[in-house]
């Protein structure tokens, strides 16, 4: 048991869990991006089905002062959430519609929407919490496992 082998045995657990953070993080972002597009959509919702507000209004108003990868997304800047091309380019085409038809037939489509979100963020973002949770504490063993094993 020398220095090198030490220093190698920390360096493979310090990479193992950075790699776990790394995949936990990326998990929580993509469940905060559905969580911020259903909480939208709630809002353009009731904006729309009480106050008759326009779709622009309804973008600026909804941030107030917040600038998560959702609203930038929404502003049609690049955003790095680690959906598909094909997630990004069916939500993005879902808000471009909205506004385009009449108030009533929107609210309607808003709140099939906002249930079909709602139902996909009670079971996939819960599992993209557990699961990042669970590939930190893996990653983590996989670091101990490593250090044992150099050292």
């Amino acid at each position: 048991m020398n220095t090198a082998s030490i220093f190698a045995g920390v360096c493979a657990f310090f990479s193992a869990a950075l790699v776990g953070l790394w995949l936990k993080r990326r998990l929580l972002r993509k469940a905060a991006f559905y969580e911020e597009y259903y909480r939208y959509l709630v809002y353009a919702s009731e904006k729309i089905s009480y106050e008759r507000m326009p779709v622009a209004e309804i973008m600026a108003s909804f941030s107030k002062g917040e600038d998560s990868e959702f609203y930038r997304f929404l502003k049609g800047e690049n955003v790095t959430v680690p959906l598909s091309e094909k997630e990004l380019a069916e939500i993005g085409k879902y808000l471009s519609e909205i506004g385009t038809t009449d108030a009533d037939t929107q609210i309607a489509s808003l709140g099939a929407k906002c249930a079909e979100l709602k139902r996909f963020s009670e079971g996939q973002c819960a599992k993209f919490k557990k699961d990042g949770a669970l590939y930190f504490k893996l990653c983590v063993l996989l670091g101990v496992v490593a250090f044992i094993l150099i050292v």
